[in-house]
């Protein structure tokens, strides 16, 4: 075991410079270092030599790294996703000059809905029904379903109305007007807010 020793050490001192990756073992026991073991040697466990000593002490943990650079945009989606919910405000009406004038508050939606929800209106005092929730300061909906809460509304103001955007239909999937009609002449209309949730 000294010979090994001693060679070993001899070895590793002219090998500093040399491009050696492992040390060797013959079988006389000479140590060598080389790129390669060759057939009649094996490598050498050094930890059994004596070269390895115990593992160290931890090191102090490192500075954190610089941030990375963001990301790329993500794409947009073609439709709002199956339970999730938007919110929004509207308001419609006037000044009308005689019964039956009409006004529209635009409902947009961000995305689309991937099919027709069920249109609530909650006119101002009504209690809230199936498949809403929440009131005019807090409006939410059960999913598949478009609740509009009427907050406030002129004492000349019919029940409100809800209709497709595109086209005035029921198909609501892309947005909807919410109708203010007038009881006469005068101030008509009112505010609110709605939610909608994807099916």
């Amino acid at each position: 075991m000294r010979a090994a020793a001693v060679v070993l050490a001899g070895v590793l001192l002219t090998a500093t410079t040399a491009p050696a990756a492992v040390v060797c073992q013959r079988k006389n026991g000479v140590l060598v270092v080389r790129e390669a073991c060759r057939k009649k040697e094996r490598p050498a466990d050094l930890a059994t030599l004596g070269v390895v000593g115990p593992p160290g002490a931890k090191g102090a943990t490192g500075a954190p790294g610089t941030s990375g650079a963001p990301g790329s945009p993500g794409p947009l989606l073609a439709t709002l996703p199956s339970g999730a919910t938007l919110r929004g405000a509207f308001v419609a009406g006037g000044i009308a000059t005689a019964m039956g004038e009409t006004s529209a508050g635009v409902v947009s939606f961000v995305f689309p809905l991937a099919s027709n929800p069920t249109v609530v209106v909650v006119e101002q005092g009504d209690a809230t029904p199936a498949g809403c929730s929440g009131n005019a300061g807090a409006p939410g909906a059960d999913a598949g379903h478009l609740c509009v809460f009427v907050g406030s509304a002129a004492a000349n103001e019919a029940p409100f109305q809800v209709f497709g955007a595109a086209d005035g239909s029921d198909d609501v999937r892309f947005g909807a007007y919410v109708f203010a009609l007038s009881l006469g002449a005068g101030p008509y209309g009112g505010s609110g807010t709605w939610a909608v949730t994807a099916p």
